[in-house]
């Protein structure tokens, strides 16, 4: 939870083999529909985080992110609410959220 004004950051770590790091690739969601990097919400850092800049309640939603390194894909979903300024004498709501996904491939020796 967050209050409005706030500035909101979601986390998506993925590894992968090293021989495939180079294909790693992470897809942000809200509400099952692709964020775009427009406006108030970005990407940054290579897709792994997801920023809100000055959350609004209407911000409040169902986020995702999907990784994959072109072999295999995992997803994490994290809802995420936007209050209202908080009640007087409140400085801040405090919040701590982060999400974590491994994208990870059996490797094979070459025969």
């Amino acid at each position: 939870m967050a209050s409005s004004t706030d500035d909101v950051t979601l986390a998506c770590v993925a590894t992968t083999d090293a021989r495939r790091a180079a294909h790693l690739r992470v897809t942000w969601y809200r509400d099952e529909l692709p964020v775009s990097d427009e406006g108030r919400v970005r990407a940054t850092e290579a897709g792994s985080r997801l920023v809100i800049d000055n959350a609004a309640v209407s911000d409040s939603g169902v986020y995702g992110c999907t990784a994959t390194n072109g072999i295999d894909q995992d997803s994490a979903v994290v809802a995420i609410t936007i209050k209202g300024l908080p009640p007087k004498g409140v400085d801040r709501y405090e919040t701590v959220s982060l999400q974590y996904i491994e994208v990870a491939t059996p490797y094979a020796p070459p025969l």
